[in-house]
Parts: structure tokens; sequence; C-alpha cells
């Protein structure tokens, strides 16, 4: 009885160690995806603190009427070898101030450079995040690729120990055996095949969220496909053309070049009005400290004010630095515009494209799973067969690859078509949620 309770003693301690000596595993969702992909990278960090430069300098464009404020202080001693010498102080502070035409657009371009940044970071987080769910998405379909292999390789183990009996009983050939075990034992390379590349898919995935360690990073999720009944092109490029993070960036360059050429012209062209205030404080030169002298300050305070209006004149020559600069910032806005113009062409034709993608693929999906169903009857009735001796171990094996065919192009049709679903959200700057929320008619498979 003792040697009983001291052994289920043993058993019970050892099983406790070994619960708490695993590594506890990480399993994360397309949310958490999301989540740390958006906190951890290092180019959507880069862009925020771009973001967060602009937003400051933004917010604080009313500083270009702060003066100039500078201070002075001074020490030093005058003599000659002959008499002592004489030590003198001096300080002094200042400021100024200056007004141009060209102030209001420098404003301005402070303002649309805080616009420019902030699309920039909406553009580089959409565009991260529909990679990382895509990414997301087909790892879960590598898991169901693995899963599909498995399963092919218990149908093709019980075919071949059935053909071993056979074999053994005299009733199959030693070459149906052969091939039967060739046909089971050559699946196993295929799932390691396919779990390297899983796990290397999986840490180059983990790298994107910040996750160094994906030995024990498990994904959940699974493959959801939702039809999206679309409107016209022309509806879509109508209403969500000018919604793409591109085109607003094209139309923002065209403003940002305009503002550039009236910050140039009116400083080159227009006057500009300068206001200083000198204060200057130091020893008296007519006051002598060994000498009592009345009325006459130690200390002596001066001070400078000063209006000054400047006309640029060299701007007005045609062949000047200043004109060919003005006729150079004018092509930039031209330049700009034509670039701008090209911009919407192409997200018209990339709207056009992805649209026709994803209606292609959803049909897909219907014939690929057709296919299934009957490449997987086809293989039930070529066991059935097999077993009656109507058909050969060939004929079955040949039914069983098709199947398992079908199968994976099933799969890549699904993650292509959820793939096509983000291209086209993106393609239009809207959430994959509102896409579905917008566009969906609830009809899954």
């Amino acid at each position: 009885m003792i040697k009983k309770s001291l052994l289920f003693l043993f058993l019970f301690e050892f099983a406790i160690f070994s619960i708490f000596s695993q590594e506890q595993k990480t399993e994360i969702t397309i949310e958490d995806a999301i989540e740390l992909v958006k906190a951890n990278n290092p180019e959507l960090k880069k862009q925020k603190l771009n973001l967060e430069d602009a937003k400051r300098t933004s917010e604080n464009r009313w500083n270009k009427f702060l003066p100039n404020l500078s201070a002075n202080a001074s020490v030093s001693n005058g003599h000659d070898f002959a008499q002592s010498s004489n030590w003198n102080w001096k300080a002094g502070a200042g400021a100024s101030l200056s007004f141009s035409f060209g102030l209001p657009a420098t404003i301005q371009q402070a303002k649309l450079n805080y616009l420019i940044e902030q699309t920039n970071y909406e553009k580089l987080e959409s565009q991260t995040i529909s990679e990382v769910s895509t990414k997301f998405y087909s790892l879960i379909a590598e898991q169901q690729n693995i899963q599909i292999l498995k399963e092919s390789q218990k149908l093709a183990k019980n075919v071949y120990e059935q053909t071993l009996r056979n074999y053994n009983n005299g009733l199959a050939s030693e070459l149906d055996m052969l091939k039967s075990q060739y046909s089971y034992l050559s699946i196993e390379p295929q799932i390691q095949q396919a779990q390297t590349s899983y796990q290397n898919n999986l840490a180059n995935f983990g790298l994107k969220l910040g996750i160094e360690d994906t030995s024990n990073l498990t994904l959940k999720g699974e493959l959801q496909l939702e039809k999206v009944n679309l409107p016209s092109t022309e509806e879509l490029i109508t209403n969500y053309l000018e919604k793409r993070h591109d085109v607003i960036l094209s139309e923002l360059s065209i403003k940002q070049q305009e503002l550039a050429s009236k910050i140039q012209k009116a400083g080159s062209k227009l006057p500009s009005l300068n206001l200083s205030e000198n204060l200057s404080l130091g020893q008296n030169p007519l006051y002598n400290s060994e000498v009592q002298q009345e009325g006459i300050n130690p200390i002596s305070i001066n001070g400078n004010f000063s209006v000054g209006i400047s006309i640029p004149i060299s701007s007005w020559i045609p062949v000047s630095q200043d004109n060919l600069k003005e006729k150079s910032n004018q092509n930039a806005i031209t330049k700009a515009e034509i670039t701008s113009a090209e911009t919407k062409k192409t997200a018209k034709n990339d709207i056009e494209n992805k649209v026709l993608e994803l209606n292609r693929l959803w049909n897909i999906i219907d014939v690929s799973k057709l296919n299934v169903s009957i490449a997987s009857r086809s293989y039930e009735l070529a066991q059935d067969g097999y077993r009656a001796g109507l058909v050969s171990q060939t004929d079955l094996e040949t039914t069983r690859q098709q199947m398992v065919n079908a199968q994976l192009s099933h799969l890549q049709s699904q993650i292509k078509y959820l793939s096509a679903a983000y291209d086209t959200a993106y393609a239009i700057n809207m959430p994959i949620e509102e896409f579905y929320k917008t566009f969906g008619n609830q009809e899954k498979k």
C-alpha cells in the first residue's frame, strides 16, 4: 500500500512538473496581428515620428511672428606698458522682426506639410494592415494545406495496408504492393516540406509583428469568404477615386508647388519690412572713478530703433537667377499637374482590374468547389471498386491524387479571393470591415 502511494505521489509530481515546465503557447488572431504590427512595425514608427514633427510645426506656425532676440556681453582691458590699465565692460540686447508678403504662404505651407505627412502615414498604415492580413490568412491556408496532405497520407496508408494484406493472401501482385507502399511513403516528404515552408513563413511574419521567437506562436483563424456585390466600376471610380491616398498626395503636391512658387515670388519681387530695436549698456567714457564728478552717470545706456524696407530689383531682370527660378517653379507646378493626371489614370485602371479579378475569382471558387465534390465522389467509387477487385491500385492512386489536387486547388482559389478582396478594399481606401459591410451580401463559402 505504501509503495502504491509513493508511486502515485511520484507520478503526480512528475505530471505537475511537466505541465509547468512546458513553454507557454502564444496564440494570436487577425486582430492581435494588426495591433502588433501597428505598434512594432519600424516603418510605421518612423513615419509616425515624421507626422509628429509636422504636426508640431503646424500647430506652432504662428511663431513666424515672433521676433529674433539676441544678447551679448563683453569685458575688455585697455592698457599700455607705461601707464596703468583700464577695464571696460559692455552688454547689449536686440530684437528684430521681418514681414514679407510671402509670410501667409509660409504659414499655409506648414499646415500643408502636416496634411501630406498625415496622408503618408495613413497610406502606409492601410498598406501594412492589408499586407499583414493577407499574410495571416495565407498562413492559415498553409495550415490547411498540411492538414490535407496528412489526410491524404492516412488514405494512402489504408490502401497500402489493404494491398499488403491482399499480397500476403495472394490476392495482389508484388508490383501493386510496392506501388501502394511508394504512394504512402512519398507523402511524408511533401508534408515535411510544407511544414518547413510554413515555419519559415511564420518566422518572417513574426518579424513583421515584432516577434523574434515564433517557435511557440500559433495562429487562430479560418478562411471565411463572403461574396461582395460591387457596383459598376464607373460608380466606384466616381465615389472613391478621390479618396485614394495616391490621388490625394498628387493633388497636395500641386498645392505644395504652388505655395513654393508664391513664397519665392514674394521674396524676390515684393518688398519686405524690417523692424529692429537694439539696447546697449557700458561704462561711460566721460566718467572717471578716481575723480568725484557730479551729474555724470557711470553707466552709459543707449537704444536704437530702426525701420527698413527692402525692395528687390534683380528679379525683374529677365535672365537673373530669381527670374529663372520663378520660371522653374511654374514648370514644377505643370509637372505636378501632369503627374496628378497620370496618377488618376493609373488609379482608375487599378480599380477596374481589381474589381474584374475579384469577380473572376469568386466564379473560380464555385468551379473548384464542384471539382472537389466530383473528385471526392470519384475516390469513394474507386475505393469501392478496388475492394471489389474492379479497379486497379494504379487507378485508385490516380483518383486519390486528383482529389488531393482538387482540394489544394480549391484552397488556393479561396486565399486568392481573400487577397483580392483586401486589394480591392485598399484600392478604394476602405477598411475591410466597412468593405464587407457596404458591399457584402452574406453569401459565404
